[in-house]
């Protein structure tokens, strides 16, 4: 079976998109979290 480079490059491209948008929830969670505490203290 032959793999494109094309379709694996658009694979590689798709799961980066993926991890990048997972840190950037993670990261939009915690600036809540913190925020929530500065307004609770």
């Amino acid at each position: 079976m032959l793999i494109r480079p094309s379709l694996l490059r658009s694979i590689a491209i798709e799961l980066c998109a993926c991890r990048v948008e997972r840190s950037l929830q993670m990261n939009i969670v915690g600036i809540r979290n913190i925020s929530l505490l500065n307004a609770i203290v």
